[in-house]
């Protein structure tokens, strides 16, 4: 349920629309593994990122989409959209590496999808309310800022940072991780927040509250 509120009815994208993202992916794999040429692998990946750029256009208009929970869902396909057509320009020919968009595609969505599900499905699941706290919401700021520092440099917008390559890209995004766990530890390993609601198990008026920043 993607419903800010959780009052209204679920969110249903258009079915075509949802599986279009991940069916032309599939397609470009498909024709990797078939050994198309560069160019014609090129215009299959760029599709597919186009199809995951069309996904952040299944959100919420008005503030409702200026919700982290929201903006961290919508992030993920459009980081997953920009690599893949990075990847699929550079295939074509542009010149830039095709790493930097794998990058953006992997580390970016993937990793902030990964992020994302963890946050909510963790939150539904101790019973809590659909509201990041702001140890989620820096983490989420964390991860993005490491995709920056990993793929700017590498395309010429940001100067190489000082130290070994690419190591404060790897701390902050694993930071981010981190984060997530000190964060939802108490909830996710506390008897009190993952037991049903409503049950009898907790004392009437008790609350409990973790470093997630949630009342249960």
């Amino acid at each position: 349920v993607l419903d800010p509120t959780r009052a209204s009815s679920p969110f249903r994208p258009h079915p075509g629309r949802l599986n279009l993202a991940p069916g032309l992916l599939a397609l470009a794999i498909a024709g990797d593994l078939a050994g198309l040429s560069p160019a014609a692998g090129g215009y299959l990946i760029i599709a597919a990122g186009a199809a995951f750029l069309d996904r952040t256009g299944e959100a919420f208009i008005g503030r409702a989409a200026l919700r982290t929970e929201i903006l961290v869902l919508g992030g993920s396909s459009l980081l997953a959209g920009a690599g893949l057509i990075l990847v699929g320009i550079a295939q074509l020919g542009a010149p830039l590496p095709a790493t930097a968009g794998l990058h953006v595609a992997l580390m970016g969505g993937l990793g902030l999808a990964v992020l994302a599900v963890f946050s909510i499905a963790g939150l539904l699941h101790a019973h809590q309310p659909l509201a990041f706290s702001r140890p989620t919401r820096i983490a989420a700021a964390l991860l993005v800022a490491a995709v920056a520092l990993r793929v700017l440099p590498v395309l010429g917008l940001l100067p190489q940072p000082p130290g070994p390559p690419f190591a404060l890209a790897a701390a902050l995004w694993a930071a981010a991780f981190l984060l997530w766990l000190k964060s939802y530890w108490p909830l996710l390993s506390s008897a009190a927040t993952l037991a049903p609601p409503d049950d009898g198990s907790r004392p009437p008026g008790e609350s409990v509250r973790d470093d997630a920043g949630c009342p249960s």
